[in-house]
């Protein structure tokens, strides 16, 4: 479905592009949300179309499961990329579905506001979490969040019709195929940094 696929490759570029953009002054600041059931293939293609480096580990960097310090420790790992958080999904308890949308909360603002977040730590002396580098897309089953949160997001519907298994496979099963256009992509970015901030 074109409607989808283009606006995820544009967002992948976009977040390329991302440091080029806040030096120009208008750095983006949206997520993007992809929503849909299990077994639609959005994780799966979200972590070809995001994932730069070709690492199969490194295709899922964060999910719902982690804690909030993991996810936020994985943030400034992210400069000029996109970076995908897992499986928002229907929670099992009261406890786990406020950890979730803690969290959810939590990235939509660091993400959306620019901004990081000064905190202590074990020496009682004041850190910062990293402002924002790049941009993040989020995938699940459900869309969160509240009204705010939710007006920093491009949400994309997904269904099990959307995207086709069998194209996907072969990016799938070598990543270089994706990320070899980025490379070329990157390259010219170079090659034209100072033409292209000052047009």
């Amino acid at each position: 479905d074109p409607t989808v696929i283009i606006p995820l490759v544009l967002y992948a570029h976009l977040g390329v592009l991302f440091t080029l953009f806040e030096y120009a002054g208008f750095a983006p600041r949206s997520l993007m949300f992809v929503n849909g059931k299990t077994g639609s293939l959005k994780t799966a293609v979200c972590s070809v179309i995001f994932n730069l480096t070709g690492e199969p580990r490194r295709n899922i960097p964060a999910t719902f499961r982690d804690s909030v310090a993991s996810v936020e420790a994985k943030f400034s790992e992210y400069v000029d990329q996109v970076f995908l958080l897992d499986d928002y999904s229907p929670a099992t308890t009261a406890r786990n579905r406020a950890d979730m949308n803690k969290l959810l909360e939590d990235v939509i603002r660091y993400y959306g506001d620019g901004k990081g977040r000064g905190r202590s730590n074990v020496t009682v002396t004041k850190s910062t979490t990293p402002i924002p580098r790049g941009l993040c897309c989020i995938t699940g089953e459900d869309t969160g969040g509240s009204q705010s949160s939710l007006l920093r997001c491009i949400i994309i519907d997904v269904n099990n019709d959307t995207f086709n298994g069998k194209v996907l496979a072969p990016y799938q099963s070598d990543p270089s195929l994706w990320t070899t256009h980025f490379h070329y992509f990157v390259q010219y970015i170079a090659q034209n940094f100072s033409i292209l901030v000052e047009d």
